[in-house]
């Protein structure tokens, strides 16, 4: 069937294109949606705030450190692969606190779903170097958390069990 696309930015309405990237995993659902699987990482550091950084690449917004999981990578794998190529971070630790299917997650490969794995870790005394995918990063309190992130950061950070995860009731 043919899948159609409209801008938020623009309002501009066009097919859509969905990309086939044989170096990540992917794969079409029943109804022929392409779904991408993705991890990502909450970090916070002892007093509790969360680490986010500002992309360079659409959306531009803030998000954690996470992306696409590539074939025969486990999700912590890809989760802590992401977490040390955009933000220089390299840990061994990290809890899974989600499991779970994002629809509405937009992405460059033409997915507008994706299953997504959230890690959890707590970390003392790090410098933080960011790839050419961030231009700043910050690390905000739970409570200050910025308006303008991400869909799929949005969506977690409401979900109960994350909630639970970062001690608060975001």
């Amino acid at each position: 069937p043919r899948t159609i696309f409209t801008c938020t930015m623009c309002n501009v309405t066009s097919d859509k294109v969905r990309i086939w990237d044989s170096n990540m995993i992917q794969y079409f659902d029943e109804q022929d949606r392409l779904i991408h699987e993705g991890a990502g990482v909450i970090v916070q550091n002892e007093e509790g705030s969360i680490l986010f950084f500002l992309r360079t690449k659409y959306p531009f917004l803030w998000t954690i450190p996470g992306g696409h999981m590539s074939p025969g990578e486990d999700s912590k794998a890809a989760a802590l692969r992401e977490l040390e190529e955009e933000v220089g971070l390299s840990i061994q630790t990290a809890q899974l606190i989600f499991e779970g299917i994002i629809e509405g997650d937009e992405c460059m490969g033409g997915a507008t779903i994706h299953k997504w794995y959230l890690y959890h870790a707590k970390v003392k005394d790090v410098a933080v170097h960011l790839d050419d995918e961030g231009s700043r990063f910050a690390w905000f309190p739970i409570s200050s958390i910025p308006e303008n992130i991400t869909y799929p950061v949005a969506y977690l950070l409401e979900q109960s069990g994350v909630k639970h995860a970062i001690g608060s009731m975001v």
